[in-house]
C-alpha cells in the first residue's frame, strides 16, 4: 500500500458501527501513507443532514444531496 501514490477520499458513515466503521475506515487509510488523502465522517456532528449508515450513505437522498456531490467535486479537482 505504501507504493499506491493515487490521493484517496476516504468517506465514512457515523451511523456505521458494524459493516465499516470510521474507526477501521481511518486505520485502513493510514496504511497508505499518503498527505494527499482525505477522510471524511459524514455526521450530524459535522454538519451533514443526518449520522449516515452503511447504506444510506451511498443510497438516500440526503446522500445524493451532499455526500455524493462532494465525492464528484473531489475526482473532478483530483482526476489526472
Amino acid at each position: 500500500m505504501l507504493d499506491v501514490k493515487t490521493p484517496i477520499y476516504s468517506i465514512s458513515a457515523k451511523g456505521d458501527t458494524f459493516v465499516a466503521p470510521s474507526i477501521g475506515c481511518k486505520m485502513f487509510l493510514e496504511s497508505f501513507s499518503n498527505p494527499d488523502n482525505i477522510f471524511e465522517i459524514y455526521s450530524t456532528n459535522n454538519g451533514n443532514l443526518e449520522n449516515y449508515d452503511h447504506s444510506r450513505i451511498s443510497m438516500s437522498r440526503n446522500s445524493a444531496k451532499e455526500v455524493w456531490p462532494s465525492v464528484l467535486k473531489w475526482v473532478e479537482k483530483n482526476k489526472r
